[in-house]
């Protein structure tokens, strides 16, 4: 399972992919970006809570000021099915606090801390997360079939193919 900061070997892979296909990742580089920075997007949350001197707030509360600090992360407005989707995962995990009723902040200080926070975000995001790393992978694996194929390369161009899948164990020959 992927951790919080695998998302920047991810992004080569992902960049290859597009390089490869022609095909825009910007979609998938954003939504790795928000699994990538799970745990700053939750402190700017709380950042922002504190400025405004909330003491106690409730699920709902919290679930829209991380829906906002996430589409700062990805850099525009959600919309749609994701903005729905985001809406019931951050939902569920404000109700984790003190069962669904309003909580402090330091719950959610705490929470954020402790790692907790994180570990639910990308939980939350499991099934979009494995769709994409198995994307990934399909490429990384075609990209090693045929380099593999390559009668010769020049020694810049094979680093350049290999650099885009650096943690595989499997080299092509």
């Amino acid at each position: 399972e992927d951790e919080p900061g695998d998302f920047q070997n991810r992004n080569i892979a992902l960049e290859g992919l597009s390089t490869a296909t022609g095909a825009s990742v910007d979609s998938l580089r954003n939504f790795n970006a928000v699994v990538g920075n799970s745990s700053q997007i939750a402190e700017n949350a709380l950042k922002e809570l504190e400025n405004l001197g909330t003491q106690t707030l409730s699920p709902e509360e919290l679930q829209k000021v991380l829906i906002k600090k996430t589409e700062e992360a990805f850099g525009g407005n959600l919309s749609g099915p994701l903005r729905k989707g985001l809406s019931d995962i951050f939902e569920g995990i404000g109700r984790q606090f003190n069962d669904g009723k309003a909580f402090g902040l330091d719950a959610l200080r705490e929470a954020i801390a402790q790692g907790t926070f994180t570990e639910e975000f990308i939980k939350a995001f499991g099934p979009l997360n494995d769709t994409v790393t198995k994307l990934i992978e399909s490429y990384q694996k075609l990209m090693l079939e045929k380099v593999s194929e390559i009668e010769s390369t020049d020694s810049l161009q094979s680093m350049v193919i290999l650099s885009t899948f650096k943690d595989n164990k499997e080299m092509p020959l």
